[in-house]
């Protein structure tokens, strides 16, 4: 399952709805507060989908406080900023907004093949 974090409304429906399309089961929230929540909470998610502004803290700080407690869980970091500084940090795949589903799909795909194999990967990693 995909953990999506969006803080707004139309951007986390039309994603949701992608992932869907892609045949994942999803969690959103509209704050990485609410992620952090779930996944502290016991939450079993394969693949973090967050958006890089998100308030009261970012994608990056939100991708570190996740690699804490799960540290090889697949991370996509979503952002319309075209900071390269954007495309280095505690995640596995960089998605430039506004993305194609084909471009959704494909980040997807090179964050789980970064932890292809690796015993604490969980769900669609093996």
């Amino acid at each position: 399952s995909v953990l999506l974090v969006e803080d707004d409304d139309v951007l986390r429906t039309t994603t949701h709805a992608m992932l869907v399309r892609l045949g994942c089961q999803v969690a959103a929230c509209a704050s990485a507060g609410q992620a952090l929540e779930l996944v502290d909470g016991g939450g079993h998610f394969d693949l973090l989908c967050t958006d890089y502004l998100l308030g009261e803290m970012n994608g990056v700080e939100l991708a570190t406080e996740v690699r804490k407690t799960h540290p090889a869980m697949p991370i996509v970091l979503c952002s319309g900023w075209t900071d390269t500084r954007l495309e280095a940090g505690p995640f596995d795949a960089y998605l430039a907004k506004p993305f194609t589903l084909q471009a959704l799909h494909g980040a997807m795909d090179q964050a789980m093949a970064a932890w292809q194999g690796d015993p604490q990967c969980s769900g669609h990693c093996g």
